[in-house]
């Protein structure tokens, strides 16, 4: 029932967004390249797990990496509809290129009338170990010591605090 549910949920989001749904019935998945894409998936994402904004790509060789191995399962999953990718591909080749010293389109800066916003990845930071601290809080550990931990956990994975109290 669940299931039903979201699929016409899902179906209803896509009409909303000018979205239809498949026009042609899909092609029948073959196991044998599924588990294939789903093996690639797993070392795509390995390699980007080492992914270091510090990095003189800044990163970018792991997020395409990422991406290949996502187009690689799209690629398996949906065999008669080659143009699903298209944009994560698009991604991918403007991220490459920033390495050869272009921009393209698709990564050029808004126009905007006044001083942009954060990054979107540094609301996310801030954002998601305040959250840990405030569950932290609710089950009953003082702010401090809250702090501390999700300090401790942020250190353990290579982040190191740029302002703030030091301890």
């Amino acid at each position: 029932m669940r299931t039903a549910r979201r699929r016409r949920t899902a179906r209803s989001l896509l009409g909303q967004a000018g979205i239809e749904g498949p026009q042609q019935p899909a092609t029948a998945i073959n196991p044998a390249e599924l588990a294939e894409a789903m093996r690639f998936l797993g070392f795509a994402l390995r390699a980007a797990s080492n992914y270091d904004p510090t990095q003189p790509d800044h990163g970018r060789a792991s997020v395409v990496a990422a991406l290949v191995g996502v187009n690689q399962l799209i690629a398996a999953l949906f065999p008669n509809e080659p143009a699903l990718p298209v944009a994560l591909i698009e991604l991918a080749c403007a991220l490459k290129d920033l390495d050869r010293g272009t921009v393209a389109p698709l990564l050029k800066r808004a126009e905007l009338g006044h001083r942009p916003p954060n990054a979107l990845s540094d609301e996310l930071f801030r954002a998601i170990p305040a959250a840990a601290m405030t569950l932290q809080m609710k089950a009953g550990k003082s702010r401090d010591d809250a702090a501390d931990e999700i300090a401790n956990r942020l250190n353990r994975m290579g982040y190191r605090p740029s302002l703030g109290r030091s301890h």
